[in-house]
């Protein structure tokens, strides 16, 4: 089971930022940076951007298994057609 994604409120040159860590499907970790008015700002930037994050990961995911699946359903019929005859 994964961790889950917090986020995390950072003030920069007097700016406040809302900032997400997460590692990808490409196994490498990655920021998304948000400018937000005040901290409370952040705190929703933060929220959004990690909900709009979860939707692409599953989509991904299971885009992924899907592709394994037919592969995997392929090969079992390959293998029947040669070895059943």
């Amino acid at each position: 089971m994964s961790r889950e994604r917090k986020g995390s409120i950072v003030e920069r040159d007097k700016k406040v930022y809302a900032r997400v860590q997460f590692i990808g499907i490409d196994v490498r970790k990655s920021d998304i940076w948000r400018k937000a008015d005040n901290r409370k700002h952040a705190r929703e930037r933060n929220w959004f951007q990690l909900k709009k994050r979860r939707k692409k990961v599953t989509k991904k995911v299971k885009m992924r298994l899907l592709n394994y699946l037919k592969r995997k359903s392929k090969l079992q019929s390959l293998r029947k057609k040669f070895n059943g005859s």
